[in-house]
């Protein structure tokens, strides 16, 4: 599988089931992406360019480079983390001290002793 290949592999598991109805849809919407160019690079009509790839990244609020992994499957909950923490950023700065406080607490809690 070539570059583009990977790419649009991981951009449909990050959609979920791109094939159920309007999940494409919805998916871009929430990224302000084009849902056309979306289902075009799904089809097989597009390839996903270098450019592309950096764009979609940033607007889902992914690492830079993250579309081009061959080990995604494993970390999707990783995404999923990465985009929502994008998506924080947007709220106020209260909100956002509060959730930073509320995963420091889990991370705390998790890496104690008690729970290794």
């Amino acid at each position: 599988m070539d570059i583009s290949g990977i790419r649009i592999k991981n951009l449909a598991r990050l959609i979920g089931n791109p094939d159920k109805h309007g999940a494409v849809a919805q998916f871009a919407k929430k990224h302000d992406l084009d849902p056309t160019y979306i289902r075009q690079l799904l089809g097989g009509h597009r390839n996903m360019g270098e450019r592309s790839a950096r764009n979609f990244e940033e607007k889902i609020g992914l690492d830079e480079r993250y579309l081009d992994r061959l080990d995604i499957e494993d970390s999707k909950a990783s995404a999923r983390f990465s985009a929502a923490a994008h998506e924080a950023r947007g709220l106020p700065l209260e909100d956002q001290e509060f959730l930073a406080a509320v995963i420091e607490q889990y991370l705390s809690k998790k890496n104690s002793p008690n729970n290794q």
